[in-house]
């Protein structure tokens, strides 16, 4: 049982003590031994009643009253039960193997491992709070037993790690700072050497992950990249998070602290995944948006191809990011709202749609995955779709025309068309036809290539148009279906003109009766000659007009928008109607000059002129004559045909001459007879040299300068004068300019009204000292080619013996003479080099004087090549044939001679000899073809003896008519005297235009006889076709083929006006060109004004072309179009606007220069490639600068005549502004000067 010392320990211990008192007195001290102990453990308070059975524990009395102490701690209490029992109450202690050691008499008990005691273990009952955060930090309050009744320094662990801090309250309390941790863990009290078990009823448990912020929230759905997850309880670096992301492992994961983990996301798709870390089998809650990422939605940067049919069936490869990945399925695309007709994904950033039918351009394609779709493409400010920073639209193909039929029809309209061509849409709602800009009256869609439209009324040539969903077709097509869209209304047709004649001063209400005027009056001129007539009403059958005023029978021309009567950019209906009559004319009643004799003269006038024509009127009439606006000094009446006229003075070539009855009745000469005065002549020049720099003041004296100012211009050699002062006919002041390269002697020339003068020994100006040696004459100064012959130059200052002489190669260089012999200062003579070509300049050089060079009218000539033998005399019509061409005059290695048989090059010329040329014939038809040589710019001449060449084969003759317009239809006759039936028996014809075998077909070839065959043209351009006839032959016999060789030349185009007609200087703006014959395609053509090409030339029709004029200068100058090495007469209707100043600022700076002043004005160019050039008092600025087209600002030259007023002057491109009087500039003393 168990003894309950503690409750009876008093009584108990007085009762034993008297009863063993004797006993203990009685027996001798031995040394004590333990040999059990009862109980072995107990509580660390103490307390515990143990029995200690063993030996020599004494007798009990008081001398030998036993002590006991466990773990060397003596117990409260000891009981002597007998010498070989003792009772004893434990003290407080903690620890296990704590030795129990009696002690009698003061001898003590030995110590051994038996003897000992073992305190109760640690045990945890209870603990508080139950869980904290993983990072540590929580205080713990843990309630047991055996803790120690005193404080032994006892440890915690929670979770196997150690708590911090701590701290003992009581055998039965603890309390301590949890430690980091993750998940769920025990708490162990550990007291010295013991510790508590383990006890999973008392555990703690670390709180869960918690996420606060994703970083980033959001990501492509190609995953790859890092996502931050912040928050807490993460746990330790050896905690091994698990992170998913909607549920799928992330593929690699780290830690970073208790607050933050990361992960490398893994491909998904879709918005809200919820993220999940896991520590230790512990995973974080839900924790809303806080805890959300989302794959980024599908973004659309591109489509391959962009464009596709109408009709649909286009697979279109989308491209840009997050289509998803392979699994997911659920992929879609639509196109313009409308799915596409399949879709399948091909990678996360590509995928495939096939495109339903639809129309229209700017139809974005959007993908769908997961629920999201790729964002719409942004706007502009106006609302329109931004097409520069949107790769997600797809544009239907424009609607496309390739034929109309039938192409032309009445201006009245009210026919169908039928109208072929692709991508007109797949629902009849979708299509809008348009004949130029008016709606077809009704449209029917047929299919998505055919549809009819109901012409509306209209004029011109017209392009047929298709509108499907805002795209329209463009104005004409590509490729063989050019011009495909084209439909013709019929031209204008005039009939007759009523009344068809009237007063020359015009006012007459005139009808004009014919068909196809249209009923649009805008659309309608009338041109009487060259002079619109005002339109007062249309009818598509009469036009109601106002003539103009004018003089003689003049032709009346309607036109009609692009078209106009007698043929020019007719239609089909036009040209038959019109057929070759002709055209109604109207007649101004009055006078009509027909000659002018003579037709030139001196500019003083004085010279009497007959003047030529009909109604002239009778005697006695009021008559005044005109030359170029001028009224002559005496007109007199000759008969009703004729009259007589003193001339004015005047100046300049080709004015008109006018016949004025009765101050109202005029009549003008034709261009081809008009009257000129004689061209300036300078005889001579003072001073005769000047300095180099320029700026030396000529008096030029001769002729014909203008009897008023006529503002002359003089050059010095190739070079303007800087100013040049009229005095009278017979005299002018030049400022030289400054001399740059070339020859320091050089002609003086004037330039009046359009006519120069010629070079004269005369008229000589010398830069420099004076001492420059001067070629006046040649003896001789015509001579073989092959050289070798003496020629002389004669001048004067040929100082220096040391010199050599050289003749001018035809096309560029030198030829230096073989030897040079120094005669006199006067006279020189050298044996002539070999050489070709007429108007040579000779040069005379030395080592210390500049070179002398002849000039104007002296000049040295090679004789002309002459023909005397050709080794063949006949060949095949196609050519090829090498032959031999003999005579002399061919020139050097170098000349390249040039062989002809009638008229035409040789295919290849090779020079062999001065008298021998290999020709390689070209294709022709002749049979009596005169053989030429051109070398030098010089033909050989052909007489009686010159040989000819005859071509055999079957050739074409001639074509009848031989030329015909570029819209072809032209119906020809091929001719020839050897076509026989042959063509008529061997099957179909043939008719090509064009180098065969790639000609052109004629249309309706046929054979008409032995000698004849007809087709009509194909539409073409160009001069001089070859002709190609042949079959396909039959079974029984091979087709023959018959060449004839440039015998067919289209239209040469024809230009009828410009719009605008004038332009600035600078050039850059594009101008409207109409006419005919431009080619029914583009075959490049070219637009030159005056003599500079356009910069560039666009061809838009057959009647209209648009040119980008080039920089120039000048008024009157001729528009040409070319086409195909043909070139049409000019047109006298452009003008370059001149520059104009209107002041300067400052208008004052020192005579040193470099003052700069500001031009203020207009027309100065469009930018700085206008080149301008200021110029003050004539003198050009030392530096120019274009600002704007009304500013340009010029650095002073250093100047002269303090204090006079000098005009300032702007040139761009060659023209010059003309002089203000709020622009000018006056030199002043320099300060300190």
């Amino acid at each position: 049982m168990v003894w309950k010392m503690r409750k009876t320990k008093h009584s108990l211990l007085c009762c034993s003590l008297l009863l063993l008192s004797f006993t203990a007195l009685s027996n001798s001290q031995a040394t004590p031994g333990i040999n059990d102990i009862n109980p072995a453990n107990g509580p660390t308070a103490g307390g515990t009643i143990i029995t200690i059975g063993g030996m020599n524990f004494g007798t009990g009395s008081g001398s030998v009253q036993p002590r006991v102490a466990v773990g060397g701690a003596p117990c409260p209490q000891v009981v002597w039960v007998s010498s070989t029992s003792v009772l004893c109450e434990t003290p407080e202690g903690v620890g296990s193997h704590k030795p129990v050691v009696v002690e009698v008499n003061g001898v003590s008990s030995p110590m051994d491992a038996e003897s000992v005691f073992e305190y109760d273990p640690p045990s945890v009952i209870a603990i508080e709070p139950g869980h904290g955060s993983a990072a540590g930090g929580t205080m713990v309050t843990i309630v047991g037993n055996n803790f120690g009744a005193t404080n032994n320094n006892p440890s915690v662990t929670i979770g196997g790690r150690p708590c911090q801090s701590v701290v003992w309250l009581s055998d039965t309390k603890l309390q301590c700072v949890s430690p980091p941790g993750i998940g769920i863990g025990d708490v162990r009290v550990f007291v010295l050497d013991l510790s508590s078990p383990e006890n999973f009823g008392t555990i703690f448990e670390f709180d869960a992950p918690q996420i606060t912020k994703l970083v980033p929230d959001h990501g492509p759905s190609t995953g790859g990249f890092t996502l931050t997850v912040q928050g807490l309880n993460f746990g330790t670096v050896d905690s091994h998070p698990q992170i998913k992301v909607g549920g799928h492992n992330c593929k690699s994961t780290g830690w970073k602290s208790n607050e933050e983990v990361y992960c490398v996301v893994p491909q998904g798709t879709g918005l809200a995944k919820q993220v999940q870390v896991e520590v230790l089998g512990q995973p974080s809650k839900p924790q809303g948006a806080k805890a959300v990422f989302s794959y980024d939605g599908p973004m659309v940067t591109g489509l391959d191809p962009a464009n596709g049919p109408t009709i649909g069936g286009t697979h279109v490869t989308i491209l840009g990011e997050n289509f998803g990945y392979e699994a997911d399925k659920s992929i879609g695309a639509k196109l313009d709202n409308i799915p596409c007709s399949s879709v399948s994904w091909l990678s996360m950033s590509s995928a495939l749609c096939i495109a339903p039918p639809g129309t229209g351009a700017e139809k974005q394609i959007q993908v769908e995955l997961d629920g999201l779709k790729s964002p719409a493409c942004p706007g502009t400010a106006e609302g329109k779709v931004d097409d520069a920073k949107c790769g997600a639209l797809f544009r239907y193909d424009k609607p496309l025309i390739a034929d109309v039929k039938p192409d032309h029809g009445p201006t009245s309209g009210g026919y169908f068309i039928r109208v072929s061509g692709d991508n007109y849409g797949t629902t009849p709602s979708s299509l809008k036809l348009l004949v130029g800009k008016a709606a077809c009256e009704k449209t029917n869609w047929i299919s998505n290539t055919v549809a009819d439209c109901l012409v509306p009324p209209g004029v011109g040539i017209t392009h047929v148009v298709a509108e499907a969903d805002h795209q329209a077709s463009d104005p004409r097509g590509t490729g063989d279906l050019a011009q495909g869209d084209l439909f013709t209304y019929d031209a204008p047709l005039l009939l007759r003109v009523l009344p068809s004649t009237g007063d020359p001063g015009g006012g007459q209400l005139v009808t004009l009766q014919g068909r196809n005027f249209g009923t649009e009056k805008s659309e309608v001129q009338v041109l009487v000659g060259d002079s619109p007539g005002r339109v007062v009403h249309v009818a598509d059958q009469q036009v109601l007009m106002v003539m103009p005023a004018g003089e003689g029978d003049r032709k009346v021309t309607v036109r009609v928008g692009d078209q106009q009567t007698g043929g020019a950019g007719g239609g089909a209906a036009g040209a038959a109607g019109g057929g070759a009559a002709k055209a109604p004319q109207y007649d101004f009643q009055g006078p009509k000059v027909t000659a002018v004799t003579p037709d030139h003269g001196p500019t003083q006038g004085g010279q009497t002129v007959t003047v030529e024509g009909k109604d002239l009127g009778p005697s006695g009439r009021n008559l005044k004559v005109e030359i170029g606006g001028i009224e002559c000094i005496d007109s007199r009446w000759v008969s009703e045909h004729q009259v007589a006229c003193t001339t004015p003075p005047g100046s300049g070539g080709s004015k008109t001459v006018t016949v004025i009855v009765d101050g109202e009745y005029a009549a003008s000469s034709p261009p081809a007879y008009s009257y000129s005065y004689s061209a300036p002549v300078v005889r001579s020049v003072v001073p005769a040299t000047g300095s180099s720099d320029g700026n030396t003041r000529l008096l030029v004296q001769g002729l014909n300068f203008g009897l008023t100012d006529s503002h002359p211009v003089a050059y010095v050699g190739p070079t303007r004068c800087t100013a040049t002062v009229w005095t009278d006919d017979a005299a002018l002041t030049c400022i030289t300019p400054a001399w740059s390269r070339g020859p320091v002697v050089a002609p003086v020339t004037v330039r009046v009204d359009g006519q120069t003068s010629e070079a004269t020994p005369g008229g000589v100006f010398q830069f420099g000292d004076g001492k420059a040696p001067v070629i006046t004459a040649l003896a001789w100064s015509r001579a073989p080619t092959d050289g070798g012959f003496t020629l002389t130059l004669f001048g004067s200052k040929f100082e220096d013996r040391d010199v050599s002489a050289a003749v001018a190669k035809y096309g560029g260089g030198q030829s230096p003479c073989p030897h040079t012999t120094w005669l006199s200062q006067s006279k020189v003579k050298c044996v002539a080099p070999a050489g070709v070509g007429a108007g040579l300049p000779v040069t005379l050089s030395s080592k210390d004087f500049p070179v002398a060079s002849t000039f104007g009218s002296v000049s040295f000539e090679y004789d002309p090549p002459v023909v005397t033998a050709l080794s063949a005399s006949s060949g095949a019509v196609g050519g090829g044939m090498r032959v031999t061409i003999t005579g002399y005059g061919f020139g050097v290695w170098d000349s390249q001679p040039t062989g002809r048989i009638g008229g035409e090059a040789c295919g290849r010329s090779e020079w062999t000899s001065d008298s021998s040329l290999a020709c390689t014939t070209p294709a022709g038809q002749g049979h009596q073809d005169l053989v030429s040589v051109l070398v030098g710019g010089q033909e050989s001449k052909q007489t009686d003896a010159t040989p000819t060449f005859a071509y055999t084969g079957l050739a074409i003759t001639a074509v009848r008519p031989d030329f015909g317009p570029t819209s072809g239809g032209t119906e020809v006759t091929m001719l020839s005297v050897d076509f026989g039936d042959a063509f008529r028996a061997e099957g179909p014809l043939r008719v090509s235009l064009g180098p065969s075998p790639h000609g052109a077909a004629c249309e309706g070839a046929r054979w008409v006889s032995s000698s004849a065959v007809t087709c009509k043209t194909p539409a073409g351009a160009g001069a001089r076709q070859d002709v190609t006839v042949q079959t396909e032959g039959t079974r029984e016999s091979v087709g023959e083929s018959y060449q004839g060789y440039g015998l067919f030349s289209y239209q040469r185009p024809v230009v009828t006006g410009v719009e605008p007609r004038e332009a600035n200087s600078a050039g850059g703006l594009p101008i409207t060109v109409v006419g005919r014959d431009f080619g029914v395609t583009d075959e490049n053509p070219r637009v030159w004004v005056g003599s500079t090409p356009c910069s560039r030339t666009l061809y838009v029709s057959d009647q209209k072309l648009i040119c980008v004029t080039p920089p120039g200068g000048g008024g009157g100058l001729l528009v040409r179009a070319e086409l195909n090495g043909q070139s049409s007469l000019g047109l006298d209707v452009f003008s370059y606007r001149a520059p104009e100043v209107r002041y300067v600022e400052p208008a004052s700076g020192p005579v040193t220069g470099s003052t700069v002043v500001t031009i203020v004005g207009k027309h100065f160019g469009r930018s700085a490639a206008s080149d301008p050039q200021g110029l003050i008092g004539g003198v050009p600025c030392t530096r120019t600068k274009w600002v704007s087209d009304s500013q340009a600002e010029c650095t002073a030259p250093r100047g002269k005549d303090l204090f006079a007023r000098h005009h300032v002057q702007l040139r761009v491109q060659g023209v010059e502004s003309g002089e203000s009087a709020d622009a000018q500039f006056t030199y002043v003393e320099a300060q300190g000067g």
